[in-house]
């Protein structure tokens, strides 16, 4: 009676670690919308680019990553009908995606008069997966 206890608990562990690394490993919903951009550089001056994505199967995160930290100093604007982040805004950055399924994303940056480079990154969700779009301005 113990060792088929035992036999059924081995196979219920192994049965259950099986599943999580399917699960976790090769068949994740993960549909990387190929943008054509992920690394973004600016001069001093500023201004605004775009990146576009063959896919519309993704969305911002709600805060973003500057100079190695989340930021608090930031607003961020939804979708009023799929609550999805469309609008970022911070001190010196705009992050701008026109619609909900877009497939275009708009950086602006402000002049940078800080003296010293700065930069942020955007992060990406698709699916089940992420990735992150990382932007640089130099400095004056």
């Amino acid at each position: 009676m113990r060792t088929a206890f035992l036999f059924v608990g081995t196979l219920l562990v192994f049965s259950a670690c099986t599943w999580e690394s399917v699960h976790y490993g090769k068949e994740v919903s993960c549909h990387d919308p190929e943008f054509d951009a992920t690394e973004l550089s600016f001069n001093a001056q500023g201004g605004t680019k775009s990146i576009t994505s063959k896919g519309d199967f993704w969305w911002m995160n709600n805060e973003p990553y500057v100079e190695g930290m989340y930021s608090e100093e930031f607003t961020s604007t939804r979708d009023s009908i799929e609550r999805e982040v469309i609008k970022i805004e911070c001190q010196w950055f705009t992050i701008e995606k026109k619609a909900s399924r877009s497939k275009q994303l708009t950086f602006t940056l402000a002049p940078n008069e800080t003296g010293l480079p700065r930069g942020f990154d955007l992060e990406l969700q698709y699916g089940d997966c992420g990735g992150e779009i990382n932007v640089t301005q130099s400095a004056e």
